[in-house]
């Protein structure tokens, strides 16, 4: 009898716990990382009286809000095999949204930054297939937005549509040396359709004997046909960047400029450039941050134009209490002067006390 008991009992025990922890456990090795990528922060903004009357959604406030959330799937089918679903949650993606896409194209909404898989044809040689990050726009372009207290201009352009871009990429390794070519869908709009594909190439390069230094080059090429006249509506995205990074400290300068032509009306041009500096470094866990961004935006239509200038300063602190984790608190300073063709000149400045978290669920 008591044989009986035990075994209907270990039987109990196989069913409700041993069965699905090795379920599990397959699962997790099979699984690859999710991550959880999360920055919450408080934020007490101010304005200038003229940046008031420029906009009625400037509005000197304070607000507790998440700045960044997502959860980011990594998994390998084999060593030439891997795929990546980074989904956000923290954007409303309403019609009201500067964000929204119509999807139209390639069918993905912009709750999805990352859907893709990426196949190693050779040792050197990967193909990349859906949506993936660019590349583009310099050390600012390719660093995570959980980590981007204050946009430069030009990135605040190409954001929208060129620094998660939908379609192909080859990228080929030579050592120290990175290629790739992008093959990819356009920006997309209320007023056009897709005529072309849109190009762009990327090139990394590490330098020095333990690599500190990395230089990036980029240039992207977007051209459609408006649908209301026979202009072509252009876009050209291009970058140079260069980092120096010994540790315990870095320092990166980035030159972008985005370009466009025909986008409003006929013969109009449109330039953004923006060179912008960033340095840091690291106390053992304590790292002061500074960032300074020049810029300077260009509207010419009918041979009549019009400059705007901005100066941008990111400063502030980023503390880990458990040093080689990604966990910290952080306390910036942001502020932008902009200054228009005429004008009084507009400030904005912003004060961030805030966390940031990137840890693995299955760990």
């Amino acid at each position: 009898m008591k044989k009986q008991i035990n075994k209907t009992v270990f039987k109990k025990a196989a069913t409700t716990w041993l069965i699905p922890s090795l379920l599990l456990t397959s699962f997790v090795v099979r699984a690859g990382n999710i991550n959880f990528d999360f920055r919450y922060e408080s934020d007490s903004s101010s304005y200038n009286t003229a940046a008031k009357a420029a906009s009625a959604s400037n509005v000197s406030a304070t607000n507790l809000k998440m700045k960044t959330g997502r959860v980011d799937f990594k998994g390998k089918v084999n060593e030439d095999l891997s795929y990546r679903l980074r989904w956000r949650f923290d954007k409303d993606y309403g019609t009201s949204s500067n964000m929204t896409s119509n999807n139209k194209t390639d069918g993905f909404t912009n709750h999805v930054d990352y859907a893709y898989l990426a196949h190693k044809l050779l040792p050197e040689l990967t193909m990349t297939l859906g949506k993936f990050g660019s590349e583009i726009g310099g050390f600012e372009g390719n660093t995570p937005a959980s980590d981007i207290y204050l946009q430069s201009q030009v990135y605040g352009k190409i954001l929208p549509s060129f620094i998660y871009v939908s379609g192909g990429k080859l990228s080929y390794n030579l050592g120290q040396h990175d290629m790739s070519l992008l093959v990819l869908n356009q920006s997309e709009t209320n007023t056009t359709e897709q005529s072309k594909l849109t190009y762009g190439l990327t090139y990394k390069a590490q330098f020095l004997e333990n690599k500190e230094m990395t230089l990036l080059l980029s240039y992207l090429n977007d051209e459609k046909q408006s649908l209301t006249d026979d202009a072509k509506k252009m876009t050209g995205v291009t970058s140079i960047g260069i980092k120096y990074e010994p540790k315990p400290y870095y320092l990166s300068i980035d030159y972008l400029i985005f370009e466009q032509k025909n986008q409003t009306v006929k013969d109009n041009k449109d330039n953004w450039n923006s060179i912008v500096a960033d340095f840091g470094y690291d106390f053992d866990g304590i790292q002061p941050k500074f960032k300074y961004e020049i810029s300077q935006y260009k509207a010419e239509t009918a041979g009549v134009s019009t400059t705007t200038k901005y100066d941008g300063v990111t400063l502030g602190l980023e503390y880990k209490p458990i040093h080689q984790e990604n966990f910290r608190y952080h306390m910036m300073v942001t502020q932008l002067t902009t200054k228009p063709a005429a004008g009084d000149s507009l400030f904005e400045q912003h004060f961030i006390v805030g966390t940031k978290i990137t840890a693995d669920f299955l760990k």
